[in-house]
């Protein structure tokens, strides 16, 4: 029982720290982008960290501690995963149709596509029993999606417009002058060679 308790705490540390990491990145990017708040796209002088995207994914973090029941966040969560990955599912059908003939797959799904298919059932039952066990996990999880999408629709249009037209450069590698010398670039794989020299 106590090596269990042990193990169970370190999962938890491992997963947390996982979460704020991706959580923190993704504020991160969107205040850079200007789909947050500017200021969530900062970056600390002094720890070099984006400490405002950290305050705000440990302030949600600590709200949801404080005053949601854990079954109902981890419900939640267990909602979205499920959403997400039959989306890919979905996904995965449509990009295989579309590029047929056009892509050169390394691997291709077999029984396809009845293993896509039967993962897209899978999960939407298991979140359909979540929603019968555990219906505050729902509306947790229906609430951050509606406001996810909300906010992709006030603000999207304009970040859209913006990347078409083009964004600022943060680097650039071409020199500035045309040289007489050759530089050796390592590569690991020779597919990718192509776009990182010329001839």
């Amino acid at each position: 029982g106590v090596l269990l308790i042990i193990g169970a705490l370190v999962s938890t540390m491992s997963a947390l720290n996982a979460t704020t990491f991706s959580s923190t990145r993704v504020a991160f990017a969107m205040g850079r982008d200007r789909i947050l708040h500017g200021v969530l796209g900062r970056v600390s002088k002094r720890t070099r960290t984006p400490d405002a995207a950290l305050g705000l994914s440990g302030a949600l973090m600590l709200f949801m501690v404080l005053f949601v029941p854990i079954k109902s966040v981890a419900a939640a969560a267990d909602i979205m995963f499920l959403l997400l990955f039959l989306q890919v599912n979905y996904a995965a059908m449509r990009l295989r149709r579309a590029w047929t003939g056009k892509v050169k797959y390394g691997y291709k799904t077999p029984l396809f596509p009845l293993v896509p298919v039967l993962a897209m059932l899978t999960m939407g039952v298991l979140a359909a029993v979540l929603f019968i066990v555990e219906p505050v996990g729902w509306a947790l999880a229906l609430g951050w999606m509606v406001g996810g999408f909300g906010l992709y629709v006030v603000v999207g249009k304009d970040y859209q417009a913006k990347q078409k037209t083009g964004s600022r450069f943060v680097f650039d590698e071409t020199p500035a002058i045309k040289a007489s010398y050759s530089i050796l670039v390592p590569v690991s794989n020779a597919v990718t060679l192509g776009p990182l020299v010329e001839e």
